[in-house]
């Protein structure tokens, strides 16, 4: 196992540093990740006599703080080292209120949410190794313990030593079961399980001194001893017993698989911990659910806007229809809670109105667009005409595109994404690109396809060149699924009557709104290291034939480079580097700043409507 490496926090005494010497003695990379730094080296001398290997060393990492965890992920992934075995060992519990430098209540804080924040950030990590597995160290306490989820972070009022300290650990199950849920439906190879690890004598007890010193001497027999435990974290860690052997998301009292409290299996507590969680760091790791209050359906680009604007972002809504993009930027900042979300003029049918967002958004003063979301798309039936002369499908969904993305890139940081929302419709499609047929003026569904096409052909193409000139910005597309919204307006017999009885066997808006949002954000280990891909909602999918061939791209771009009258050259930021707020675009559009900034082009009109088909 020389070429295995483990992380153990709180591993400088106790439990921990008995997990660590049993680690260790597999002769693999033991890194022990503790906040005093002094009692860490330490207790690494014992541990590397004791197990014979040197290569145990010292990571500082202060679970009271978020910024701490941070700066250990960044400084462990600089290392370039690989990651087989996260043990959250690392435990408090206090004897009065206290709280983390963060504002949370230190027990909720420092067992739970350091704990969560660590794991998620080294996700990727995981899932790059062999046999990644996770252990979450609870404890029996959490067993009458429950939790209210609109206050996880109690008050010194409301404080209470022993409940309190069960509620941490009532987290530690209830995260362990959530993550093992979310990996799995990801069709990630980690495994995770929590224990109880005994009760055994450690400094956790410091706090009580009449437990310490009175009752302590006289259960001594009856306790677990530190290398039981050890023993226990070990096993569960390695997994090569036979009794583990495709063993995952389950909770065990030192070696034996036991069930845990009735409460910690409720699913539905354990997502709203997740997110509450995801909240409370202000950091969107992996899914939220978006129901809208009204349960109304408002389209895809709503959707994903309600998703971006969770986050601690300034959201620019980019609309032809002003007037009602001011009731979705009201309806989203309710959601979200995020009063800095405003909207643009932005027609996608009109060059002149895309060269005029643009400058618009420049007399913001932002800075940099990180994420791109080109979500607007139109159908049509009968043949309509851009302000620009163009059939509107092939003019709107990816002329407009085309063009507002190529003004926007010298305005995008250099590790930008960018989304192209394209459809299923496109797979049947093709283009003839012989003067006299190009650009398509077909209607309907064929030219719907052609101009979903387009999108893909498009993406692909953009990243070509951006990888040519060296940049790291990240271009994929995605169909997001069959939604029910203000598109089929113009498909009058499918929205009445057909509509009805497949809706059961569609996809939600929320969904949609979650995917599109989660490729644009490429947190999520299935979007790690993906470029020019095509997602079917959240999977790796095949496009079509002729979108696969290069030559095909290349001809699309220089047609159009042509038609919107701009060089078939792109042009990247040259004050890349700089400090700048980070900006979204999409279409529909959303733009965010605080750190980051979106936009996203609104389809809440009838003629630019949110939806693919």
């Amino acid at each position: 196992m020389e070429d295995k490496v483990c992380i153990i926090t709180g591993s400088n005494d106790g439990i921990g540093k008995e997990t660590a010497k049993a680690m260790a003695k597999h002769m693999m990379k033991v890194i022990m990740a503790c906040r005093n730094m002094e009692k860490c080296e330490a207790a690494a001398k014992e541990v590397r006599a004791a197990s014979k290997n040197d290569d145990v060393v010292c990571m500082k990492l202060d679970l009271n703080s978020l910024q701490s965890v941070r700066e250990f992920v960044q400084n462990f992934k600089a290392m370039n080292l690989p990651l087989n075995y996260l043990i959250n060992n690392a435990g408090i519990w206090t004897g009065t209120h206290s709280t983390t430098e963060d504002g949370f209540e230190t027990m909720f804080g420092v067992n739970h949410l350091g704990h969560f924040l660590l794991t998620n950030l080294l996700l990727d990590k995981l899932e790059a190794s062999t046999n990644p597995r996770i252990v979450v160290v609870a404890s029996r306490s959490h067993a009458r313990a429950n939790l209210n989820i609109n206050n996880l972070s109690v008050s010194a009022k409301e404080y209470s030593s022993t409940p309190d300290y069960g509620r941490s650990k009532l987290c530690n199950v209830m995260f362990a079961y959530e993550l093992q849920r979310r990996l799995d439906a990801k069709g990630s190879k980690i495994v995770v399980n929590s224990l109880h690890p005994g009760v055994v004598h450690t400094n956790l007890f410091n706090t009580f001194p009449m437990l310490d010193k009175v009752v302590f001497p006289l259960a001594s027999l009856f306790m677990t001893k530190a290398t039981e435990s050890a023993e226990a974290s070990e096993a569960l860690a390695l997994g090569t017993a036979p009794h583990l052997q495709g063993v995952k998301g389950k909770y065990f009292s030192v070696k034996d698989q036991v069930e845990s409290s009735a409460f910690s299996k409720k699913v539905d507590i354990q997502r709203q911990l997740w997110e509450k969680s995801c909240e409370m760091i202000n950091k969107l790791l992996y899914r939220i659910n978006i129901k809208d209050k009204k349960g109304g359906n408002d389209g895809i680009g709503k959707a994903t806007a309600k998703v971006i604007a969770k986050q601690p972002i300034k959201l620019i809504i980019a609309c032809r229809n002003i007037d009602k993009a001011a009731d979705a930027v009201k309806e989203i900042k309710e959601y979200s809670n995020n009063d800095d979300v405003q909207c643009l003029k932005l027609d996608l049918g009109s060059f002149q109105s895309i060269r005029e967002f643009v400058e618009s958004y420049k007399q913001l003063n932002i800075g940099n667009v990180d994420y791109l979301i080109n979500n607007a798309g139109v159908y049509f039936s009968d043949t309509v005409l851009t302000s620009d002369g163009f059939e509107s499908m092939f003019g709107i969904n990816h002329l407009g595109h085309f063009l507002l993305t190529n003004l926007l890139l010298p305005l995008m940081s250099d590790d930008a994404r960018i989304v192209m929302v394209s459809s299923l419709a496109h797979q049947r499609a093709s283009l003839n690109f012989d003067d006299k047929h190009f650009p398509p003026k077909n209607n309907g569904f064929v030219g719907y396809g052609q101009s979903k096409l387009c999108n893909i052909l498009m993406a692909n193409e953009l990243q070509r060149k951006l990888d040519e000139r060296g940049s790291s910005i990240v271009v994929n597309s995605l169909h997001p699924g069959t939604v029910h919204t203000s598109f089929l307006k113009g498909l009058k017999i499918i929205d009445r009557f057909l509509w009805p009885i497949f809706s059961r066997f569609l996809t939600k808006v929320e969904d949609s709104g979650n995917a599109v949002a989660n490729l644009a954000l490429g947190e999520l280990l299935i979007y790690k290291d993906k470029k020019a891909i095509y997602f079917d909602l959240t999977k790796p999918s095949k496009s079509n034939t002729f979108s696969q061939q290069p030559k095909n791209s290349k001809e699309l771009w220089l047609k159009s480079s042509a038609l919107v009258q701009c060089s078939p050259e792109i042009t990247l930021n040259s004050t890349t580097g700089a400090d700048v707020t980070t900006t979204t675009i999409t279409i529909p559009t959303t733009i965010s700043t605080t750190t980051t900034t979106t936009v996203s082009t609104d389809s809440s009109s009838p003629t630019t409507p949110n939806t693919t088909l």
